[in-house]
């Protein structure tokens, strides 16, 4: 067995004896997932508590995860993993609205004697083993392109949303639906939603523009913010992804108040902007691609009223804003529009680790 598959194999055995947790082995396809499954039983996990996912690739193996979880109602994971950049990752598993701790393997290192002598029996009392942990090892790295959330030490994020978070029922249903797509990375955690919630109520908020609407998760939260009378403009390109959106907007009984437009943002935008609309909005929401986040923010700019305000999502990019190295065009261009509004005089600027980073632009 490799010498890394070892060490997550003795991990996963550690924190099972620690938690009595249900153990997921995710191999992204490598056959060494079925060798350190039969590891885990001869140290004597038993083997209903073991799941072992394969999917052909890491990534799918991650979204094969999260169907998991959700399937089995499990609401913490342990992740022991031989590579991670544990900030952009933790994204998946928050936008499950799973907590997740997070474990390099480097720091399981196995003994000389077998695995399943290395640790004696747990002395607590024979317990069978909780619904709501999970141990998950991954062999080698989850790729994914996914922009995730910046880290924040669990207990004080478990902290948060448990004294918190106000979802409602059918805002829950809808992120978790969206956790098991392909690109589920999109999707705004829901500190954020509630966040962006509670923006709209304090500015009085009557009309509003989303840019990037996804699966309609942060415009549902705004459109149940607003008042009865309250619209949004949303701006997308993507009929299946919005068709999810427009799904639950219905449910939540708030279709009436979104305007959903189907073409380039820009296009929308100018076109509102040549019908005379400057300055008849309260609040802009910015998550979209992000070279175009310049030519957005202006036209955002324009249609906003004194005091109205522009969110923009992902400034920090996890991080990789502040990483030199990093030329990737999307970077880049992130690293350019945060410039720009720290010089603009026309607004007043706050810049706030929420989610992947959130800058708030309010009009003078």
């Amino acid at each position: 067995m490799k010498p890394d598959a070892a060490q997550r194999t003795w991990g996963a055995l550690k924190l099972y004896r620690q938690h009595y947790a249900p153990v997921i082995v995710s191999a992204g396809g490598d056959p060494q997932a079925r060798i350190q499954e039969n590891l885990l039983l001869e140290a004597g996990v038993p083997r209903e508590v073991i799941t072992v996912e394969t999917s052909p690739t890491t990534h799918s193996s991650a979204m094969g995860l999260s169907q998991i979880m959700v399937q089995r109602g499990w609401r913490s994971v342990v992740v022991v993993t031989s590579q991670m950049d544990v900030p952009r990752r933790r994204g998946v598993f928050r936008k499950l609205g799973v907590q997740a701790s997070f474990f390099r393997s480097p720091n399981f290192t196995p003994p000389n004697t077998s695995i399943s002598s290395a640790i004696p029996p747990s002395t607590s009392p024979t317990t069978r083993p909780t619904n709501t942990w999970a141990c998950w090892f991954i062999n080698g790295r989850v790729t994914s392109d996914m922009a995730g959330d910046l880290s924040i030490p669990q207990p004080i994020l478990d902290y948060l949303h448990r004294n918190s978070i106000r979802e409602p029922e059918v805002l829950r249903r809808l992120r978790e639906e969206t956790a098991r797509h392909p690109r589920a990375n999109m999707q705004i955690p829901p500190e954020h939603g509630q966040f962006m919630a509670w923006l709209v109520e304090l500015l009085g908020a009557r009309r509003t523009i989303e840019i990037g609407v996804f699966t309609g998760y942060s415009s549902l939260w705004a459109a149940l913010a607003l008042p009865a009378e309250g619209r949004i403009v949303a701006c997308d390109v993507n009929e299946e992804f919005t068709s999810v959106a427009r799904r639950y907007w219905k449910e939540a009984g708030v279709d009436h108040k979104i305007d959903l437009r189907l073409q380039p943002a820009l296009k929308t935008l100018r076109e509102l902007l040549a019908k005379g609309e400057h300055g008849k909005f309260d609040f802009a929401f910015i998550d979209a691609d992000k070279p175009n986040y310049e030519n957005y923010y202006e036209c955002c700019l324009d249609l906003l009223r004194p005091g109205g305000v522009v969110m923009a999502d992902n400034v920090l990019w996890s991080g990789r804003v502040a990483d030199a190295s990093n030329q990737e065009p999307d970077t880049i261009a992130l690293r350019a529009f945060n410039k720009k509004l720290l010089r603009d005089e026309r607004v007043s600027l706050s810049m706030l680790p929420l989610g992947d980073g959130v800058t708030l632009a309010r009009k003078r």
